[in-house]
């Protein structure tokens, strides 16, 4: 009977029931905002009833208003103290604020009066030595880390089962929720809409963390519910004001987001932000062949700007860290070393769940007769080799004897090689087993009840499938490339995986030589420590903390690209990957989100005074007292004005007719330029428009933005670099001002 329902008359009582009944379901289907509603309505009716003000507590949490969630659950507890759920729900609440000493307080009210919650009984036995004096609130004054979580946010949108990258970034988003720094440590994702970084919602987005890792589909209507959700918050909250000397870790990917680096340049000139990337690998470089051209493009794109941009950067491998440095020898040399981030961490459930029999049994699978193969369907993971083995392994020991191999991984790029060696041989694809959507539970049984698993990959920035292999107590047969010796240290089998025979030669001995497997499977049980991913979020938070706190001068100075003489930067979007890197400095000479997305061609003014900016890099010589500038012009649908300025000189104005192309040259002075970086000036040239055209009209409504004049590149250099001159073909028809 619900407290305080005694002496309502029975309409009250069935309204209130009415009420209540409402947001319990408004509640089961996650629509927080009608729950609410409909909670306050019963609360209306009935302000005594604590379980309701619980509740409404929950959806209040839920809408991120943690302020107005702690409201309503005091009043529960005001109502009925000894209510140990109710001081359960306030150390949540708490905890995911990162307040450690509320969140003890009412954890430890609750324990006194009984309660024997394992998330409450584990946070008081981790904070065991926790005063009520010290909280993680930043108290040290350390200036925070965002975690950017774009790439997770998107890829959740499309689907729910992660890969290896997005697996890394829910390991560390939980395991900031869950731990205790010095450094207050906060999540956030760019959203399209905003043009900028919002913060997460913890609760909604650890949800969606939660559900990834259970059985169940993308279409899953508690899936879907949970995706609105976290994407409406999104939209509600503002813009972050990134506090001085924040630091943006983005731990995925983003080279996906138009424009990131612009955003990253303008955050930083505004608000003094350092950017931290964490690159994972330079797989799209080092092995082109196994991706997609439009990917290798965007890919190269951004590793580029990341070597010009970043403040620092962290990888997870010390393979991946010297791939990054050479590369960075071939374009720009780095400044810094990499910081290097194992990723040698525990699979997140070696715990097996109580279904996870069945699930072998449903699968058609039988513990300790199958080999497991973790990994996207993809050609770079080398499947067709390890089918090639099955197939020699089934003619010289039969059939019934060949255990069967289980690839889990969903469907990626240029997999037909593999598919057609199926197709062809049905005796094959009989020992054979392709699954996909798999939950963490079912992952998780299906290490535990492997014979040993196989890792074949061309190449690698780290390789978790092995590493996770060995937190279930079970030899990896690896193959010897990149970082994958790293991932499997001494307790790894590996070939070579160019030699079918080699990779034969290795099952043969994990396969039929129990005494090898089996003192094989001691060894790692006895030896193999896996970190948990509190200590890789440390690792990563503290290795870019001392990078920042050491004593240093900012060698990187401010956000703008820096130019030689002598060189026309094209702004258009390349289509081949060996554009060299004059294509990444054109991308960071606009300057203060003044320009339009690039395209193939170039790029369109977006503001009335759209902005370059640019310094010179310490080995630029002129030599003349005047420097010739060549622009490299377009015009939209409708005739243009622009006037050119270089700081507060005026160079030359341009009259440019609809559609029109046109190289223009015009002359400056030696001594209006910033030669030598001092105090962080830099040159800033403007193009200043009367009027900017809408792009509505010529396109049917299908393109609503709104342009100055377009850019397709810039040069300088002295009157007598006549090769230079050349190089651009200086035409009758170029317009010299």
């Amino acid at each position: 009977m619900v407290q305080g329902l005694s002496f309502f008359q029975n309409g009250k009582k069935q309204l209130f029931s009415d009420k209540t009944r409402l947001g319990d379901a408004a509640r089961d289907e996650r629509a927080w905002d009608r729950a609410a509603a409909h909670y306050r309505d019963a609360l209306e009716i009935n302000p005594k009833a604590d379980g309701i003000w619980v509740q409404l507590g929950h959806s209040q949490k839920e809408l991120g208003m943690f302020g107005k969630a702690e409201e309503s659950y005091r009043r529960a507890l005001d109502l009925n103290p000894e209510n140990s759920d109710t001081s359960v729900q306030l150390g949540h609440l708490f905890s995911v604020r990162h307040d450690v000493t509320n969140a003890l307080k009412y954890y430890r009210e609750a324990a006194k009066f009984g309660s024997r919650d394992p998330i409450v009984l584990e946070y008081l036995e981790k904070h065991s030595d926790h005063t009520d004096s010290v909280a993680f609130s930043g108290s040290t004054g350390s200036s925070p880390i965002y975690f950017d979580y774009s790439d997770l946010v998107q890829y959740f949108q499309h689907n729910r089962f992660p890969t290896g990258i997005q697996r890394v970034q829910i390991e560390l988003f939980k395991a900031a929720q869950e731990s205790e720094s010095d450094v207050p440590l906060r999540a956030c994702a760019f959203v399209d809409g905003k043009n900028f970084w919002v913060e997460l919602d913890p609760i909604a987005f650890r949800r969606l963390c939660d559900l990834s890792s259970l059985p169940g589909g993308a279409e899953e209507p508690v899936w879907i519910s949970a995706v609105d959700h976290l994407l409406k918050m999104l939209e509600m909250k503002a813009r972050i004001r990134f506090p001085q000397n924040s630091t943006l870790i983005n731990v995925g990917t983003s080279w996906w987001i138009k424009d990131y680096g612009t955003y990253v340049r303008h955050a930083k000139q505004r608000f003094g932000l350092r950017y931290v990337p964490f690159v994972h690998d330079l797989i799209p470089l080092l092995t082109p062949e196994h991706c997609s051209k439009g990917l290798v493009e965007e890919f190269k794109a951004w590793i580029e700007s990341v070597m010009l941009q970043a403040d620092f950067i962290a990888v997870n491998s010390t393979n991946t860290k010297n791939d990054v440095i050479e590369y960075g020898k071939q374009r720009f040399a780095l400044q810094f070393e990499p910081k290097v981030v194992r990723l040698d961490a525990e699979f997140a459930r070696t715990d097996i769940p109580s279904g996870g029999q069945e699930f072998l049994i449903d699968s058609g699978l039988v513990a300790g007769k199958y080999v497991l193969f973790v990994g996207t369907l993809e050609s770079r993971k080398n499947h067709v080799g390890v089918f090639q083995a099955w197939k020699k392994l089934m003619t010289a020991h039969g059939v019934d004897a060949t255990p069967t191999l289980v690839c889990v991984g969903k469907r990626g790029w240029l997999f037909d090689q593999a598919s057609s060696l199926l197709e062809a041989d049905s005796r094959l694809a009989s020992k054979i087993a392709l699954l996909s959507g798999i939950s963490d539970d079912e992952l998780a049984a299906l290490y535990k009840g492997c014979l040993f698993t196989v890792y074949a990959s061309h190449y690698e920035g780290w390789g978790l499938p092995v590493t996770e292999s060995l937190s279930f107590g079970k030899v990896c047969l690896s193959a010897n490339n990149s970082s994958l010796p790293e991932a499997g240290s001494r307790f790894a089998d590996y070939f070579d995986n160019d030699s079918v025979p080699d990779i034969v030669s290795g099952l043969n001995k994990l396969v039929f030589d129990d005494q090898y497997r089996v003192r094989r499977e001691a060894e790692i049980a006895r030896d193999f420590k896996p970190r948990e991913w509190v200590e890789v979020l440390h690792d990563l938070v503290g290795g870019v903390t001392d990078h920042f706190s050491a004593a240093r001068k900012d060698s990187r100075g401010p956000a703008v690209a820096q130019i030689e003489p002598g060189v026309f930067y094209d702004f258009g979007a390349k289509t081949h990957v060996d554009a060299g890197p004059d294509r990444a400095v054109a991308e960071m000479l606009r300057h203060e989100l003044s320009w339009h997305p690039v395209e193939a061609w170039g790029t369109w003014a977006r503001n009335k005074n759209a902005k370059l900016a640019f310094k010179f890099s310490p080995a630029s010589h002129l030599a003349h007292d005047e420097v010739l500038v060549y622009l490299k012009l377009v015009c939209g649908p409708e005739s243009t004005e622009v006037t050119v300025r270089l700081g507060s000189h005026v160079v030359g104005e341009v009259s440019l007719q609809s559609h029109e192309t046109r190289f223009v040259r015009f002359t400056v002075r030696k001594s209006w330029l910033v030669l030598r970086e001092e105090a962080g000036e830099y040159n800033v040239m403007v193009f200043d428009h009367k009027v900017l055209v809408s792009l509505s009209e010529s396109s049917e409504d299908a393109d609503n933005r709104v342009i100055g004049v377009g850019l397709c590149g810039i040069g300088m250099c002295d009157p007598d670099d006549f090769e230079f001159r050349l190089d651009i073909r200086e035409r009758q028809d170029m317009l010299i001002l």
